[in-house]
């Protein structure tokens, strides 16, 4: 079975950076993903809530949303 990353090391033996498959990053990038997601709703915890349809309106609004 091929492996989805390699180690490249220096002429010293010491490892500096990591190759991923496209498969690998993939997932790396999800991973990453979910967990600025999961940190922006710890650091939102205790703030008030507000309508979804308010939330939608202010990004349709800032033009970051087109729906």
């Amino acid at each position: 079975m091929k492996s989805d990353y390699q180690y490249v090391v220096n002429t010293e033996g010491e490892t500096t950076g990591v190759l991923l498959s496209p498969k690998a990053f993939e997932a790396y990038e999800e991973y990453v993903i979910d967990q600025a997601i999961a940190q922006a709703a710890r650091d939102s915890k205790g703030e008030p809530g507000r309508p979804l349809d308010e939330f939608l309106a202010e990004l349709r609004h800032e033009g970051a949303i087109d729906v």
